[in-house]
């Protein structure tokens, strides 16, 4: 889940780059929320450019995506934070300790400094 208020789409073109190139068949969903107007307009404009399996889980929904984030995902998976019923943010959940562990981990094995907030 990204929120795109900040509306930061160099990070945005960054992920979606490498999540096509090596991750697309491990996501369920790629979700993207509080996207602006232009920026959904631009997607459909890019859209054909995409690979058809990474098109097919890309869910770019603006302010109002409460009820269809919990419709792909299940309440219970949405931290309270995005209106779901989850009380733990994303950084704390479990699953995404275990993969900045993972992460920094690769890092540090190939002499890179992890980010000090990760």
């Amino acid at each position: 889940i990204s929120d795109f208020a900040g509306e930061n789409l160099e990070l945005f073109k960054s992920v979606s780059k490498f999540f096509q190139n090596h991750y697309v068949e491990r996501s369920g969903a790629i979700i993207l929320i509080n996207t602006a107007m232009w920026f959904r307009m631009a997607m459909k404009i890019i859209s054909p450019f995409i690979h058809p399996n990474t098109r097919k889980k890309m869910h770019i929904l603006g302010s109002d995506y409460k009820k269809k984030l919990n419709e792909i995902v299940g309440p219970a998976n949405v931290p309270t934070m995005y209106h779901g019923e989850n009380p733990l943010s994303m950084e704390d959940s479990p699953l995404e300790q275990l993969v900045a562990s993972h992460v920094n981990e690769v890092l540090e094995k190939n002499g890179v400094k992890p980010a000090a907030d990760a």
